[in-house]
């Protein structure tokens, strides 16, 4: 599968508030190469998962662009682009079984594949995120940390050549969080991927790139390189280093 990259150009992004407008993002840029992962941080309502789903295409932009890209930097289609979305919340369809649900992410994927085939993609996602067991489970009847799960391989099932995270892990307790970070880390350089996160042990953990925005209206305050081996030790010295730039970029003073 080739690896698919966005480049985000001057972007401005605002919706009407009355008889008044209210700019959310003022000329934003930033890119994630082909097979990167990329973090997005920031204050809370600066605009981030408005960027992301700039990004997926769900909505557009005032001014300014977002363009595909393939490992040679030339422009790709949007309709030739798969993208897999993650969002808070599971989302799950109450009334389907865990593995249905799965399903439902091989979306026009399923149009080239076999029964057996579909069946096996699905079962391959299960397996990956540790849920072959409840496959036949309702949303009801497994816990918070696994819907988590399931919206995961939902997205990951059709195999997207951009997945999108947007705060996938803020509800979890840290046992699952860790565990699915760990699932996000195995990801690296096979997938391209861009997670929104207040979390900036998560983004160091997982990030190639990591973004900092600034405030409503949102432009981009730092672009930081994490340039960690994998896998990753959290408490490695080199690690900290990292996390305190991140501080530093969002107006912070590290403690020392």
């Amino acid at each position: 599968m080739e690896l698919l990259g966005v480049v985000v150009s001057d972007v401005i992004k605002g919706y009407a508030v009355g008889s008044r407008e209210l700019r959310v993002l003022d000329g934003i840029s930033l890119r994630c190469p082909p097979g990167e992962f990329v973090s997005l941080l920031g204050p809370s309502g600066a605009g981030k998962t408005t960027l992301l789903r700039l990004i997926a295409g769900l909505d557009r932009p005032d001014h300014g662009e977002v363009v595909y890209i393939d490992g040679s930097l030339r422009q790709v289609a949007p309709s030739r682009v798969r993208i897999g979305m993650v969002f808070q919340e599971p989302r799950l369809l109450p009334w389907a079984s865990v593995a249905k649900n799965v399903s439902y992410g091989l979306q026009g994927r399923a149009k080239t594949m076999s029964r057996s085939e579909q069946e096996r993609a699905v079962f391959d996602a299960l397996e990956l995120l540790g849920l072959r067991p409840f496959s036949s489970y309702l949303p009801h009847q497994i816990s918070g940390g696994m819907a988590q799960r399931a919206a995961l391989a939902r997205a990951l099932v059709g195999e997207p050549d951009l997945l999108l995270l947007d705060e996938p892990l803020g509800s979890l307790d840290i046992k699952n969080r860790l565990a699915i970070q760990d699932v996000l880390s195995q990801l690296a350089g096979a997938r391209t991927c861009i997670m929104v996160t207040h979390s900036i042990e998560e983004a160091v953990y997982l990030s190639d790139r990591i973004y900092v925005l600034s405030d409503r209206p949102a432009l981009v305050k730092s672009e930081i390189h994490v340039r960690l081996p994998r896998p990753r030790d959290r408490v490695a010295p080199g690690f900290s280093t990292y996390a305190r730039q991140v501080i530093r970029a969002l107006g912070v003073t590290p403690a020392r």
